[in-house]
């Protein structure tokens, strides 16, 4: 481990490595100096991870490159055929509808359609693009602009609409998770503890802050956490489960959702509703503000899922 130095001379898998001795070097001085790291390098046709600890990448010997086995130490790494330009398509598995990723892959040129640069295959960035993971307005610092209407564009053309997912699939969807989530909001309403509620109104001020900085990273994962607490306070292990595994379905839906013009004050002034009547211990009253919530998040996915089909 104390001659990483030493090796980045060396020509055996150095660009596969360099990732990894990105991460030593981003890893200085910060919070996580002292503490074990996943370092994970996604290029446009393969993703590798090593193991960094102390900053320092862990190494392993013997090591290889190439697949050859060499007796010195390397920066442990494995490798997966699969990046940013890996393409998605859709297929079925007997009756069941899947989508698969790779091997083949658009690369960097001309790269995912969102790149702008000539790709028309669905990629996994494009997939994350379209998802809300990828925010298009600061990709790479904002150095480099990426579509979010080619994206969902292509994952409309050629992933949703062979797979036969239509708007009449989604306006199900919103009709289960609004009566899911207004059914575990009334729960909570009737038995929270108090400290679950007080826990869930420092979350809302987490959620106001991020809604306030724009940042639509810290808002889904303030949203997240948000929901966390509400599902533990209903005390109901099923409808947790339910709402989780729903809302791992339908994260392309709410990314949707959330990127309507008017929906972000609009999302926000909905849960402080929710919130406020859980302060009344009102049951009615939350499952409403829940419903309404919810189906007014269905309106505007729907409203740009229909904006974004091929006419």
């Amino acid at each position: 481990m104390g001659h990483v130095a030493e090796l980045r001379g060396e020509i055996f898998e150095g660009i596969d490595r360099s990732g990894v001795w990105g991460d030593e070097h981003a890893g200085g001085g910060s919070e996580l100096a002292a503490e074990g790291k996943l370092a994970l390098d996604v290029g446009g046709t393969t993703a590798k991870i090593s193991v960094l600890r102390n900053t320092i990448p862990v190494q392993a010997k013997p090591s290889d490159f190439f697949g050859i086995p060499v007796e010195i130490s390397l920066p442990y790494l494995r490798s997966i055929a699969l990046g940013g330009g890996s393409v998605v398509k859709p297929g079925v598995n007997g009756r069941k509808p899947e989508i698969s990723l790779g091997p083949e892959s658009m690369g960097s040129f001309p790269g995912p359609a969102c790149y702008g640069l000539g790709g028309e295959q669905p990629t996994l960035t494009d997939a994350l693009v379209a998802a809300g993971l990828i925010n298009p307005d600061y990709f790479l610092g904002g150095a480099k602009p990426i579509s979010l209407d080619a994206a969902r564009q292509t994952i409309q053309n050629f992933v949703a609409t062979p797979l036969g997912k239509t708007v009449e699939d989604a306006r199900q969807i919103y009709e289960v998770r609004s009566a899911l989530e207004g059914l575990a909001g009334a729960l909570f309403a009737a038995r929270a503890t108090d400290a679950q509620r007080q826990a869930l109104v420092a979350q809302m001020r987490k959620l106001e802050d991020a809604f306030a900085s724009g940042d639509r990273r810290r808002i889904r994962q303030q949203t997240s956490r948000y929901y966390d607490v509400l599902l533990e306070g209903s005390g109901n292990k099923f409808v947790g489960d339910m709402i989780r595994g729903l809302q791992a379905r339908v994260t392309f839906l709410r990314s949707t959702s959330m990127s309507h013009p008017d929906r972000a004050p609009a999302s926000l002034a909905e849960m402080q509703r929710i919130t406020k009547a859980i302060q009344k211990r009102d049951p009615k009253a939350t499952e409403a503000a829940c419903r309404a919530h919810i189906e007014a998040a269905r309106d505007a996915a729907l409203a740009m899922l229909v904006k974004g089909m091929p006419s």
